[in-house]
C-alpha cells in the first residue's frame, strides 16, 4: 500500500536475504500507514537519513504497519 510517489526496489543480497529499498519522491511529507506482509519472516528497518541514523528491528503487529520514514528507507528481510 505504497502512495505513488514512493518508488520500491527489490534486490537479493548475497547471503540471500532480500532487500527492499523505498524512496519517497514527496520529502516534504512522511510516509505513514505502510504496512509490509512478511509471511513470517524477520525484517529490519533502516532509515539512514532520518532522525539518528539508526537500525530498528521491525515487529510486525497483525496490520504489518512499518514505522514512518522521510527521504528513503530500506528493509532487509531474514
Amino acid at each position: 500500500n505504497l502512495p505513488p510517489h514512493v518508488f520500491a526496489e527489490y534486490r537479493t543480497l548475497k547471503d540471500g536475504r532480500l532487500a527492499v529499498h523505498l524512496l519517497n519522491y514527496a520529502p516534504d511529507r512522511k510516509v505513514e500507514g505502510v504496512s509490509i506482509d512478511l509471511n513470517g519472516a524477520s525484517c529490519e528497518f533502516l532509515e539512514p537519513f532520518g532522525d539518528g541514523d539508526t537500525i530498528k528491528p521491525v515487529s510486525i503487529g497483525a496490520d504489518g504497519k512499518l514505522p514512518s520514514f522521510g527521504t528513503y528507507a530500506t528493509l532487509i528481510l531474514n
